[in-house]
């Protein structure tokens, strides 16, 4: 009975450290930058952001979700600037065409 209990042990955390590997950093970057802005801190998140844009300078979530942090921040004109940038690189955006309007 231990050692069927051992090896449950051992294959969930083999799993878990499978899927970990399967993540890029920049996935970390933005995992970690959600959890910032769900915090409250948008400071935080946008230099986290900013790693994950600069990783990905072609996908339109991190332009997004840094135009979110501007907007929460009052600082618009930043908002606005990075939320068309979003919309850009990917116009069939629902999210992003609502926070633009």
């Amino acid at each position: 009975m231990k050692i069927i209990i051992a090896l449950c042990i051992l294959i969930i955390f083999s799993e878990s450290v499978h899927s970990l590997r399967a993540q890029s950093p920049s996935d970390k970057f933005k995992r970690d930058a959600l959890s910032e802005m769900n915090q409250g801190r948008y400071g935080e998140a946008i230099v986290l952001i900013n790693k994950y844009i600069a990783a990905n300078p072609q996908n339109h979530e991190g332009y997004y979700l840094r135009g979110i942090c501007y907007e929460a921040r009052g600082q618009y004109e930043l908002s606005v600037y990075d939320l068309r940038s979003a919309s850009k690189l990917n116009r069939n955006d629902q999210k992003v065409l609502t926070a633009l309007s």
